[in-house]
């Protein structure tokens, strides 16, 4: 199939931007149909679907993420769109203080750091140890600092994707555990430690929830995105590596 469309690259990506819509259209009727069940949410099915095609079809990974590129670019706007409850919501976050700035930081750090930590004790390679750093940023944002700091973006990629989808899997559970009921607590724990997917689950928790996840995911992106590069930077220097 790949070979019959090299002579027609603009073929191929249509095709497979049009499978890969179909595949998440699917995806999320199953999810609606089966109750909206969090452990069969539309992003993990849809790339389900869409590996089965690729393996069918023999087609390469490499290949294909070029294909589909204007999905990965529709990921910017689609972040900016969510400035929309932040604005409706201004008045609550204003309320809310710094103290909010503070809880996104240090949630920020120490998911990625723990991670890292595991990794390291058990000797991982040092590019995936790097590459691990950006899983609690939305995609965008994680490519591209995952390639400033040495890391392997395609794999950070794959992590972020992986973590947003964990972060809602385990969330409800353990919103049910500690019994926290405070939506906007709900959405500034998903939004800073699953970024956009974790976003996207909260606009199904109310408004206020989705402001507060966007308000997580926009400055933990940020501030990774501006520092993590910097830090690094500093402690090869101190270390001279």
């Amino acid at each position: 199939m790949s070979d019959g469309l090299t002579a027609l690259p603009w073929l191929g990506e249509i095709l497979w931007l049009s499978l890969t819509l179909i595949a998440y259209v699917i995806a999320l009727k199953i999810n609606r149909f089966l109750g909206g069940r969090v452990y069969l949410h539309p992003i993990l099915l849809s790339s389900v679907l869409v590996l089965a095609m690729l393996i069918i079809f023999a087609h390469d990974i490499g290949s294909y993420a070029q294909q589909v590129s204007l999905l990965t670019w529709l990921l910017g706007p689609a972040t900016c769109a969510l400035a929309i409850p932040v604005f409706r919501n201004l008045r609550l976050i204003y309320q809310a203080g710094f103290k909010v700035i503070g809880v996104i930081l240090l949630g920020g750090l120490l998911g990625p750091a723990i991670t890292w930590l595991i990794l390291y004790l058990f000797t991982s390679p040092h590019w995936l140890q790097l590459s691990v750093l950006t899983k609690s940023i939305t995609t965008p944002l994680a490519i591209d600092t995952t390639r400033l700091i040495g890391g392997n973006p395609s794999v950070a990629a794959g992590i972020v994707i992986v973590t947003g989808l964990m972060g809602v899997l385990v969330s409800r559970p353990l919103f049910k555990l500690l019994n926290i009921h405070n939506s906007s607590a709900k959405g500034l724990a998903l939004g800073t430690s699953s970024h956009a997917i974790g976003t996207a689950h909260a606009i199904s928790l109310g408004e206020k929830a989705a402001a507060f996840a966007t308000v997580g995911l926009c400055i933990n992106g940020i501030a990774t995105a501006a520092m993590l590069p910097l830090i690094l930077s500093v402690l090869s220097s101190a270390i001279g590596t």
